[in-house]
């Protein structure tokens, strides 16, 4: 009689497996041009899942234009959204900051030129060559960092 209901037991089990647990729930999506808070992930309840989904929100910044196009991997700085070689062509420098009558100070102030579009901050260069951030990926981003 035990091996018959054994039998009939495991018929049953196999007939109505226990639900599949619940797929986590989708990341957050920002608004075009917005960044998502930290409290927005906070729905995430794996640890891992929840941190890589803050790094691709991080990522969105790492990776825009006009972070990367002062991130080469070259000599080169780059412009505009289509990342176009630097127009007056630059070069880096030994120190980041151009050649010698061609520095990134020279044209680059400290603030932004509104009528001669030519974006500003103080001290600007090129990052080191060890943080290239053009053409990277996300997942290569984070490795790197």
């Amino acid at each position: 009689m035990l091996p018959a209901v054994a039998a009939l037991a495991l018929a049953v089990a196999c007939a109505h497996p226990p639900p599949a647990p619940a797929p986590p729930p989708a990341p957050p999506v920002a608004a075009p041009g917005q960044l998502l808070a930290p409290a927005a992930f906070a729905a995430i309840a794996d640890h891992e899942q929840r941190s890589a989904a803050m790094f691709v929100e991080v990522s969105r910044v790492l990776t825009h234009p006009r972070c990367v196009n002062c991130h080469p991997p070259d000599d080169t700085p780059r412009q505009g959204d289509r990342h176009l070689l630097h127009d007056p062509p630059v070069l880096r420098g030994a120190e980041d900051r151009g050649i010698p009558a061609l520095g990134c100070n020279t044209c680059h102030q400290d603030r932004n030129a509104e009528l001669a579009r030519i974006p500003g901050a103080p001290d600007w260069h090129l990052a080191p060559r060890e943080m290239s951030w053009l053409g990277k990926s996300p997942a290569a981003l984070c490795a790197q960092l």
